[in-house]
């Protein structure tokens, strides 16, 4: 199950990069050709609401290159802690460093998340489209409970090394 999980992950990573490089080419795109996509969004909108989706899409394009760095080191610290889970150490103090830093990157996806959607809400009242985005607090939750683990975690090596020393 766990060599199973060590893959999947390892898959997840390669598509969370490739999807960053097709991000990368858009954002390249739009900086080499800035008035290409306004001339065609125009034959459907008018210039206030052009400017508004072109607006969006550079806010979707900066939000992604962000998420793609914090999702590739989400992917690899649970590989790691995959690899030191099949040793025996899960208490470690690497393991403990490894959750605080998958709980702050998620805060970020986090972050990311809120500044899209709040411009897609922002531009759906604008253009009259729904650019798709709803509010969610699981992601909130998640990155609390993760800081709570590394806590837990820190306890459980506390008691650990307490319980070698009075043996």
């Amino acid at each position: 199950m766990l060599r199973t999980a060590h893959i999947a992950l390892g898959f997840l990573n390669a598509l969370n990069w490739a999807l960053g490089v097709m991000f990368v080419l858009l954002f390249a795109f739009l900086a080499i050709e800035p008035d290409a996509l306004p001339a065609k969004i125009e034959t459907e909108f008018d210039p206030q609401q052009t400017g508004a989706l072109v607006t969006w899409l550079w806010v979707s394009c900066a939000v992604t290159l962000a998420t793609v760095p914090l999702a590739h080191v989400i992917f690899t610290r649970l590989r790691r802690m995959i690899r030191e889970l099949q040793t025996g150490d899960v208490f470690s103090p690497s393991s403990i460093a490894t959750l605080r830093t998958i709980a702050l990157c998620m805060l970020g996806i986090s972050v990311g998340d809120l500044v899209f959607g709040l411009t897609s809400v922002k531009v759906s009242e604008q253009t009259g489209e729904y650019l798709g985005w709803s509010p969610s607090v699981s992601i909130w939750l998640v990155s609390g409970l993760l800081f709570i683990l590394a806590r837990i975690f820190e306890e459980g090596r506390a008691m650990r090394e307490e319980l070698e020393g009075t043996v």
